[in-house]
């Protein structure tokens, strides 16, 4: 999973632990696997520089809601390389 920290970004009230130490970063997310793997970019999701836990905001979560409900209205189709480890 990838992700970009926002430039100027504050710490606000981590919805985990209480402290002021939660950032927002935009992070890559992948939902199913195989064929009916969907990736979203972009996710705005909040991680917490104290207790290290990620969580992302009602609003983001309803989002990624409608663009599971209806993929082929909100992606396009790429080609990605996947690679596996060894189990």
């Amino acid at each position: 999973m990838t992700k970009k920290r926002i430039r100027n970004n504050p710490a606000e009230t981590c919805s985990f632990c209480g402290k002021q130490a939660a950032r927002l970063f935009l992070k890559t997310q992948t939902f199913g696997q195989g064929e009916g793997m969907i990736v979203i970019e972009n996710v705005p999701t909040f991680v917490c520089d104290n207790c290290h836990e990620s969580y992302i905001t009602a609003e983001v979560s309803r989002a990624i809601d409608e663009i599971l409900a209806h993929p082929d209205k909100h992606t396009s189709l790429r080609e990605v390389s996947v690679a596996r480890l060894a189990a």
